[in-house]
């Protein structure tokens, strides 16, 4: 029986206290059968190449605008190109810690058990290695786990007992975009 003493005064607001004396026991689904960190996303160094690209682009859209008297999407441009440059400068990536379980994926302290995991597929060669993790409710984003140390035959022979795979999958455009063009 468990019993959480912040009703009597006790030190500590969510101190739980074990009353019958009895020995925690290991459940199923606290078994950690995989465990790493990876940065949330991966962060390139922008070279002076990728400011000049960027900045001919930037004065392409803004040269057309003008030349067709579009004052307004000359505006737009410039808010959304410093907005864009300020975001690229002040963003940093934060390690996320992952752990597999038994009974689903834990990302920080964020669960996502397998029986709401609609699918997976794995994405690794020389640029990219991550799992992405399709959930059964559709307005939810696919889970993008980066792999970074682990084997993803293991992780993948493993995965494949609990939701299916979807072999025929890959890396989306937008993420193959972002990786190209370093944002």
């Amino acid at each position: 029986m468990m019993y959480n003493n912040y009703m009597d005064g006790g030190p500590e607001l969510n101190q739980n206290i074990n009353l019958a004396g009895e020995a925690k026991k290991e459940n199923i689904s606290d078994k950690v059968i995989f465990e790493w960190s990876a940065p949330n996303f991966s962060k390139s160094d922008k070279t002076t190449r990728w400011y000049l690209i960027a900045s001919v682009i930037i004065i392409a859209i803004i040269g057309y605008s003008a030349w067709q008297r579009d004052w307004f999407v000359i505006g737009i441009t410039i808010v959304v190109s410093a907005i864009l440059f300020w975001y690229v400068h002040s963003v940093t990536p934060h390690d996320v810690s992952y752990r597999l379980t038994p009974m689903g994926i834990y990302t920080d302290d964020r669960f996502y058990p397998f029986s709401e995991m609609h699918s997976f597929w794995m994405v690794y060669n020389q640029n990219v290695k991550n799992l992405y993790v399709a959930l059964q409710k559709k307005y939810l984003p696919t889970l993008v786990l980066s792999l970074e140390d682990i084997d993803p035959v293991i992780l993948k022979g493993y995965l494949v007992k609990k939701i299916p795979e979807q072999e025929d999958r890959g890396e989306s455009t937008v993420d193959k975009i972002s990786r190209i063009i370093g944002i």
